[in-house]
């Protein structure tokens, strides 16, 4: 991902359902899935724009809560470019309405260190043909 566009990461359905949101951030890996590092922002009631860390070729979104509660997922956006002022002023994301995915690996595991979250990961392939 190096030498890449910046990237947008908004949670706009927890952010409309009132969640305690504390940090958005993006965890970054290398191509063995190494964890490289994080970017992250406090700053909560905006999308997140952020460029990928040297070395990355997998992100991974995520929100840290600033308190406790039960909300709605509702949608949740990260697409590459700087899309803040399209997402705040309500567009759909990038990609809404084109092509379906199908999902060629999925887990759920518990989160390293703290056994109270789970980790959940879905690898995407775009589906264009389907029928081959």
């Amino acid at each position: 991902m190096s030498d890449q566009p910046p990237y947008t990461w908004w949670p706009a359905g927890l952010r409309r359902a009132g969640a305690a949101l504390g940090v958005l951030g993006v965890q970054w890996y290398n191509a063995a899935r190494t964890n490289i590092g994080a970017t992250a922002t406090s700053t909560v009631f905006e999308p997140f724009v952020t460029t990928a860390l040297a070395g990355a070729a997998y992100a991974r979104p995520f929100v840290r809560f600033a308190g406790t509660g039960t909300w709605t997922l509702g949608r949740a956006h990260f697409a590459v470019g700087d899309r803040s002022a399209e997402l705040l002023a309500g567009a759909s994301p990038p990609g809404e309405g084109t092509y379906g995915y199908t999902v060629t690996r999925y887990t759920n595991e518990a989160h390293k260190g703290n056994g109270l979250y789970r980790d959940l990961t879905l690898e995407l392939v775009e589906v264009t043909n389907a029928a081959g």
